[in-house]
């Protein structure tokens, strides 16, 4: 179980920890129109994956910045 913190509490979370190279489960999330959409939906294509989970928090600012580096991602499709 891996610990973090959130609004200055400790927590856990359920589950393994994901650690870089890891071949990412499935999961659903709906799109920019609020489409569900899963992680198979994109199999065979490279992925660059952007959330937000509160729209007032400075994840937006970040989520903004990378939408914006649309363009310079070659060969690469954002949802």
């Amino acid at each position: 179980m891996t610990q973090i913190t959130f609004k200055d509490k400790p927590i856990s979370l359920i589950g393994e920890q994901v650690k870089e190279g890891d071949i990412a489960p499935n999961f659903t999330v709906l799109d920019n129109s609020l489409n569900l959409i899963t992680l198979d939906d994109f199999k065979g294509k490279k992925k660059l994956i952007s959330v937000i989970p509160s729209i007032d928090t400075g994840v937006c600012v970040t989520n903004k910045l990378v939408n914006s580096m649309k363009k310079h991602l070659l060969r690469t499709e954002l949802s």
